[in-house]
């Protein structure tokens, strides 16, 4: 089992009043209409995430720390939020070709 950590920021919009999340380091994006609803959200995105990467034999992008994610976006609220995988018993390898690593999952 693996842990990720990653940092997330939460954007409100004030005309739809719902709130999004950025995971910076993977560029995944999840919405919702609280706080909590987005959080959620983004754990969840962050799992299948997580879990697809381990099922395709790929690591996933370091985290940035959170003080720094939290300098970069000072108007903004930044949580971390994380999620566990089972790895199994290779190890994941780094994403080397975006394109064929996107191949894979629209496939």
């Amino acid at each position: 089992m693996k842990t990720y950590l990653y940092p997330m920021v939460v954007y409100f919009d004030a005309v739809d009043a719902s709130y999004t999340s950025l995971f910076p380091d993977l560029n995944i994006l999840a919405s919702g209409t609280t706080v909590e609803d987005v959080y959620m959200a983004s754990k969840s995105t962050l799992q299948s995430y997580v879990n697809l990467a381990a099922k395709l034999n790929q690591s996933c992008a370091d985290a940035t720390s959170f003080d720094m994610v939290s300098q970069l976006h000072k108007n903004r609220t930044v949580l971390l939020v994380d999620v566990q995988v089972n790895v199994g018993e290779g190890e994941l390898k780094p994403v080397t070709n975006y394109s064929a690593f996107l191949a894979q999952i629209v496939e």
